[in-house]
């Protein structure tokens, strides 16, 4: 059912495909960690099994899209039984140890607005009955989701930002990792401290978005978290995302950046007048 939200048939991958992927990476070295991002980032998820989804028409500022304002419905057992077989049948092909759920760029506007909700989370007795508090039952649902399968949680700063602090308790009782991403204002480091204070792993991928149209020059000499040699910080990610990237044009993006946040990750951080050879 979930197919029915690709923008074509065509733009789908089969359980083949993945499972070949994984033997490919397998074989080079290449771990793949997938990550099934819940519960924003979903109106893809309403065209196939809609009654999960939050509808929402809310937009920030008018300035995001509204793709990008539907959630899932925390409210309902429906919706779990969905991301609990999401994340089985991905489970069942990638083994890494590791899973990452997402839970960036939840709307909070969006399930506020929706009095059903919030009457719902009253009624149970979670907190104020607000976004806060609904994200929090759903980020512990999912966390119970992710260890039945036997994997260590991953999740996006937000997670961690929006949490209650039941919710924090959950982060920590799951030993789940925070993987900071938010490349303004301080922000990354901010939360990477308040992960670490937790006694959280942290992965961090700021100012590391490919898909940015920034020089070669600002992946190589980025500078690194202020907490970075603290051993529970792993490492960090190159992401690339396809807002504005299809397949003529996501090679060049990639790289040569890509290879420029590698060699920073593996030779350590760059003073700011470095010189490459072409």
């Amino acid at each position: 059912a979930l197919q029915k939200g690709a923008h074509s048939a065509a733009e789908t991958y089969s359980e083949a495909q993945l499972r070949s992927l994984q033997r490919k990476a397998a074989a080079r070295g290449v771990r793949v960690v997938p990550e099934v991002d819940v519960p924003a980032h979903t109106l893809s998820w309403a065209r196939g099994i809609p009654e999960v989804v939050v509808p929402c028409d809310y937009v920030a500022d008018g300035a995001a899209s509204a793709s990008d304002s539907a959630a899932l419905d925390p409210t309902s057992e429906r919706t779990y039984e969905v991301v609990e077989s999401v994340i089985d049948a991905v489970s069942d092909i990638f083994p890494d140890a590791h899973f990452h759920v997402g839970a960036d760029e939840v709307r909070a506007e969006c399930w506020d607005r929706e009095p059903r909700l919030r009457a719902w989370a009253k009624q149970r007795g979670l907190g104020r009955g607000d976004a806060r508090d609904l994200f929090a039952h759903f980020l512990e649902r999912v966390l119970d989701i992710v260890a039945r399968h036997k994997r260590r949680p991953v999740v996006w700063q937000d997670g961690l930002e929006l949490a209650t602090p039941a919710a924090a308790a959950a982060l920590a009782r799951h030993d789940a990792v925070v993987e900071t991403w938010k490349c303004w204002s301080g922000s990354a480091d901010r939360w990477a401290r308040a992960a670490l204070a937790k006694n959280l792993s942290v992965v961090d991928a700021s100012c590391w978005y490919l898909d940015w149209p920034s020089p070669w020059r600002n992946y190589a000499t980025k500078r690194f978290l202020d907490v970075w040699r603290d051993p529970r910080v792993l490492g960090g990610e190159a992401a690339l995302w396809t807002e504005d990237v299809d397949g003529t044009s996501h090679e060049c993006r990639a790289w040569p950046r890509a290879a420029a946040v590698a060699d920073a990750l593996w030779g350590g951080a760059r003073p700011a007048d470095v010189s490459y050879e072409a």
